[in-house]
């Protein structure tokens, strides 16, 4: 308490003037409205502030939306699988299922017993193909075919070579076969899968009268023989064309009656005038029981040019 008083005491005597009041006063009162000022500045820089981010995290979240939709669900690529039944796989740019779609009846019935969204297309092929539903289908002529459209040649080349590879498609004589991405949505139109309304597309060139709804009736089978039945008639046996399927083409006579070997002077042929020459015997009458002529390379890889545009078949 002592110690108090005296302190007390001692500033007893100190007195401010005036002046230093008033510029005490006038010091704090500018020192406030300062602060205040401030106050207001940060109060409105801070909203501001997190608008911007805010507009900047949405335009990044726009961008990554796109491209996530771009990468998983933008279409690239067509897969039709037709026998009977018509299907149509359609893929992402990461060759997954985004969609798939039965073109006939026959098609759906095939679809209730499988599901295949998120597969790559190859196990999709396989689980397709492989299905219970699809056995009764997949006899020797049923021509099992692959038609594949994308606007990328690499991304074509890699699947029409994996498909071809594939055991679906091994094991029971298919091809893959190209096609153009423009002709998806002209397909689609007509109520037809893309491998289908290709297949309608060559058989128009011989029959002009023949319509989509004929096609929406017929196999693949049916369509090919049809078309095989024309080019042979046109001789056009040479293995570019025919029928979709897979393999060697089918033994014929020769239509000119004069064997498979190559003709000696006197119009048999070289190996008819060998035998003759050997034992005495006239030749064969006929030219039917002369042999008949091998499959060549290119008929026994399967390769086939099919339709408009660049479409080949991958067969066995």
């Amino acid at each position: 308490m002592r110690q108090e008083n005296r302190i007390g005491k001692a500033f007893d005597c100190v007195r401010a003037s005036e002046e230093l009041k008033a510029s005490t006063k006038e010091f704090l009162r500018d020192a406030r409205q300062l602060e205040q000022g401030r106050s207001k500045n940060r109060g409105l820089s801070r909203p501001a502030f997190r608008l911007a981010l805010s507009a900047a995290g949405a335009m990044l979240t726009v961008f990554l939306c796109i491209g996530a939709y771009a990468m998983l669900w933008m279409p690239v690529a067509y897969v039709s699988i037709d026998l009977n039944p018509s299907l149509e796989l359609t893929l992402n740019r990461l060759d997954r299922v985004i969609g798939v779609e039965a073109y006939n009846e026959d098609g759906q019935g095939i679809l209730e017993g499988v599901s295949v969204k998120g597969m790559r297309y190859g196990d999709a092929i396989e689980s397709i193909v492989g299905s219970e539903g699809m056995q009764p289908y997949l006899t020797r002529d049923a021509a099992l075919t692959f038609t594949v459209a994308t606007d990328s040649a690499p991304r074509e080349e890699q699947m029409l070579e994996e498909i071809a590879r594939s055991s679906g498609c091994v094991e029971h004589g298919g091809v893959s076969v190209r096609a153009d991405m423009s002709l998806v949505e002209e397909a689609h139109g007509n109520g037809l899968s893309l491998g289908k309304y290709l297949a309608y597309q060559v058989l128009l060139r011989y029959e002009p009268t023949v319509t989509v709804e004929d096609c929406h009736e017929m196999s693949m089978s049916q369509i090919n023989g049809r078309i095989e039945e024309h080019e042979h008639g046109a001789n056009h046996g040479d293995g570019h064309g025919g029928r979709h399927g897979g393999g060697t083409e089918p033994e014929k006579e020769d239509e000119a009656g004069d064997g498979a070997g190559n003709e000696g002077e006197d119009g048999m042929t070289n190996e008819s005038s060998q035998a003759t020459e050997q034992s005495g015997e006239a030749p064969a009458e006929s030219s039917a029981e002369s042999p008949a002529p091998q499959p060549t390379e290119q008929d026994k890889d399967g390769h086939r040019e099919k339709g408009h545009g660049h479409k080949t078949g991958h067969g066995r």
